[in-house]
């Protein structure tokens, strides 16, 4: 199990190499830019199949069944497995258990979320099976945190479109101020 902290430096590491490869790309003319993105690209190519392949051996020595979903609950692992395109899990099914958590995150004020339909262009339909939003929460705020859990767990989604959301509200008009102003007597 990963604690917090370990999880806060390992972000805090990958946002490092890509502040170092941003300055690497600004200190080199463009042909060495492009040799260096190709050894990189050689590199995660090297470690996705030393990944996919030591998943098959686990696999093959018949961990338990609980094995894939220890793995998809590791965000350090599922990331990485996202990366490289070796994600047990379908996309469809990522992105249910996407929608469960932001419906658990957000309370009972989120209606069922369905995914209709993923078509081939890589565009996914959702349907809220009720009305979002209401009271104190903004259904836009709703429909924020549904695509951005969408997002996350399954970064191959290049649309996504939601149905059963109210319209926008109109634009609230100004609130003019009318002041009452004090009589003097003079």
């Amino acid at each position: 199990m990963t604690t917090q902290t370990e999880d806060d430096q390992l972000r805090a590491e990958s946002q490092r190499i890509t502040e170092l490869l941003d300055e690497i790309r600004a200190m080199i003319a463009p042909p060495a830019w492009d040799k260096l993105e190709q050894i990189i690209q050689r590199v995660v190519s090297l470690y996705s199949h030393a990944l996919g392949r030591a998943l098959a051996h686990a696999r093959a020595a018949d961990v338990d069944e609980t094995f894939e979903g220890r793995v998809c609950d590791d965000d350090l692992l599922a990331s990485l497995l996202l990366l490289h395109g070796l994600h047990p899990l379908a996309t469809d099914e990522r992105v249910r258990r996407a929608l469960e958590n932001v419906r658990e995150r957000l309370g009972t004020d989120v209606p069922p979320l369905e995914v209709d339909a993923i078509d081939a262009d890589g565009t996914i339909h959702v349907r809220a099976t009720g009305t979002l939003g209401g009271g104190a929460m903004s259904a836009r705020l709703v429909e924020g945190s549904i695509r951005k859990a969408i997002e996350d767990a399954a970064p191959e989604v290049v649309r996504i479109e939601l149905s059963g959301l109210p319209p926008p509200a109109p634009p609230a008009s100004e609130l003019v101020q009318i002041r009452r102003t004090r009589e003097t007597n003079q």
